[in-house]
């Protein structure tokens, strides 16, 4: 990859990952155009990464970030280098959900990242008013037997078998991750939810929604699923 990059005299080149950034900063002509992306956020990287960041990323044409606070973020970071804010192209048209059907979904790797383990317990307490709800967690991951522990240490390892049906037919969809690693005076991020297509004001954290409630047991089909007895 370094001598790929290294023999490159001209053209655009994008990379995604900081690895990959920081090779093209540190060895790709300036004859390159040479733009680099970041889907995370830069206080979710460690120090010594976030160092080489304020000392190779200045060489780039264009640093590339998600949302406004990312972008201030590298602003402050690297002073002159363009940061632009590219959100990610997720449409929101369509109808609100009618939450006729008591399902919550989340997707996306099981690792501590993702911030799963805090959707759990969070869920845990909208169940102790909503048991009609599920959680419907699709994916894996290196944290799948931990998650699935803490559903049972949570209480809501339901009785009756998982749920079928797909991702369309639930009425919320919970987010969570890449949370930032802890630092002092932050607070714990709790996932958010988007009820059908658009941001439900009720359920901008799990536990204040009637749509935000109980997840459960691991399935064979790769989700953990199930709901409060």
């Amino acid at each position: 990859m370094i001598d790929y990059v290294s023999s490159l005299r001209d053209g655009v080149l994008v990379t995604t990952r900081p690895a990959l950034s920081l090779i093209s900063a540190r060895r790709a002509p300036k004859s390159v155009v040479r733009v680099a992306q970041d889907h995370m956020n830069l206080h979710a990287y460690p120090e010594p990464v976030r160092e080489d960041f304020a000392r190779y990323y200045g060489r780039f044409d264009a640093v590339a970030v998600l949302t406004r606070t990312n972008q201030l973020a590298y602003r402050e970071l690297l002073g002159r280098t363009p940061v632009v804010r590219i959100p990610n192209p997720v449409s929101l048209s369509g109808e609100p959900s009618r939450q006729e059907n008591p399902v919550v979904v989340a997707a996306g790797r099981l690792v501590w990242q993702k911030g799963f383990d805090l959707l759990v317990p969070a869920f845990g307490q909208a169940a102790r008013r909503h048991a009609d709800w599920e959680l419907r967690i699709f994916g894996s991951g290196t944290r799948r037997a931990a998650l699935a522990a803490l559903v049972g240490r949570q209480g809501l390892d339901g009785r009756r078998p998982p749920s079928t049906g797909s991702w369309a037919t639930a009425s919320c969809a919970c987010g969570s991750g890449p949370r930032p690693r802890a630092r002092p005076g932050r607070t714990r991020r709790t996932p958010s939810c988007h009820c059908g297509w658009t941001s439900s004001p009720g359920c901008s954290t799990v536990s204040r929604s009637p749509a935000c409630t109980s997840p459960a047991r691991p399935s064979r089909t790769g989700t953990i699923s199930g709901k409060r007895d």
